[in-house]
């Protein structure tokens, strides 16, 4: 929370591609019925337009009134459509994929789940980066580079 008088918020910027969001904030959902959304800082000393973000977007998903309850529903619940989808094509890649052309099309969706224009695309990256091994998700993320996205906000991955 905020210390300052005003109720202004300092928020992350996300079409400046200075500031990765993903590696600021760790969205969490995991695609279930009425699971709540949570979204906190990664660094345990992050900046104050980090505490801000975080708080707003708590505040946008996670409502402390009933008069915002039916909009973070609505909201929760894409964001679950979302992650379902997402974790369908994860698992026709790994298991449903028995031909190479199979794999790259699927690829190509999972691509278009995860590009910059897709809705909530953070929490699909954080999904990816809690659920594979390291060594998984860094092989994963190498096969989608061709995306401008995934190259900008993971550099190193294209080493």
């Amino acid at each position: 929370m905020s210390d300052r008088k005003d109720n202004t918020l300092d928020v992350l910027d996300c079409a400046d591609f200075s500031t990765i969001v993903t590696v600021a904030i760790h969205f969490y959902c995991e695609g279930k019925p009425r699971e709540k959304v949570i979204i906190t800082p990664v660094l345990d000393e992050p900046g104050q337009n980090v505490l801000d973000t975080v708080l707003l977007l708590n505040n946008i998903f996670n409502y402390h009134s009933e008069s915002l309850a039916f909009d973070a529903k609505v909201l929760t619940d894409e964001v679950i459509k979302e992650m379902k989808s997402l974790l369908d094509l994860l698992h026709k890649y790994e298991y449903d994929s028995h031909s190479k052309d199979k794999q790259n099309r699927v690829k190509n969706d999972i691509k278009d789940l995860l590009s910059i224009e897709a809705s909530f695309t953070a929490f699909k990256i954080w999904y990816i980066k809690r659920n594979y091994k390291e060594s998984d998700y860094i092989n994963f993320c190498r096969s989608l580079l061709q995306l401008r996205h995934w190259k900008r906000h993971y550099p190193i991955l294209a080493t």
